[in-house]
């Protein structure tokens, strides 16, 4: 029953409804907007057109340690997003989970962290760190990568950029043995690095702790944390 309270003029009621009319347009315009949005990503993705990586402060795993994680695909201009959010101080270590990217980028982060000291940090709950990506995980103080973890390297896709990664690679005090491992996998393909090969060409670690944040007690350049 309807009460007096609630009845409404003619001209009142026709506003009313004309205001139901544009809200219900409103939301489906906003619902294809939405839609649209969602699609841009995979529509990028088919042109090949390579979006930035996250590059944020966030919390560790198990301590809620804080870490600046570069996520995602790195492209030109990620080394300013990263200089931004390495001048807050607010961590000295750089979470790494990313299929790599443009080389000379990933070179401008890593030497970045070379000159803060920064860590380096590559674990088991994300795709890993591949292709370009390697590069900064190798310019840490402390390079870590817990146990069971992606490194995956492959050359550039040009020769002059695979040069660019062998100078670089130098720079950082690899042997040249070390780099030819490293650059020896012509792309797509990518070789996954193994404690065996690394102990074949050379690389000493430590072992320290996983969980509960011990792989802070790293104190050499290398660490392999376990479990």
């Amino acid at each position: 029953m309807i009460t007096e309270a609630m009845q409404l003029t003619l001209p009142e009621a026709r506003l009313f409804s004309d205001a139901l009319e544009k809200y219900r347009k409103l939301m489906a315009a906003l619902g294809e907007l939405l839609i649209v949005a969602a699609f841009i990503p995979l529509f990028l993705a088919s042109l090949g057109v390579a979006q930035a990586a996250q590059i944020f402060i966030g919390g560790m795993a198990w301590t809620g340690l804080p870490a600046i994680k570069i996520y995602g695909q790195i492209v030109a201009g990620d080394e300013q997003r990263f200089a931004v959010t390495a001048a807050t101080r607010q961590s000295s270590v750089v979470v790494l989970n990313s299929p790599g990217g443009d080389v000379d980028t990933a070179i401008a982060i890593g030497r970045m962290v070379r000159d803060l000291k920064f860590d380096t940090f590559v674990g088991r709950g994300g795709s890993g760190c591949w292709s370009a990506c390697p590069l900064i995980w190798l310019s840490g103080r402390h390079a870590i990568v817990q146990r069971n973890s992606d490194l995956g390297f492959h050359a550039a896709n040009v020769p002059a950029g695979t040069a660019t990664m062998a100078q670089y690679l130098t720079e950082l005090g690899l042997t040249p043995q070390q780099i030819r491992y490293i650059l020896s996998t012509p792309q797509p393909d990518i070789l996954l690095g193994t404690e065996k090969d690394a102990r074949a060409l050379g690389f000493h670690w430590q072992t320290v702790p996983s969980l509960f944040g011990g792989w802070r007690s790293c104190q050499a350049k290398y660490c392999v944390a376990v479990p």
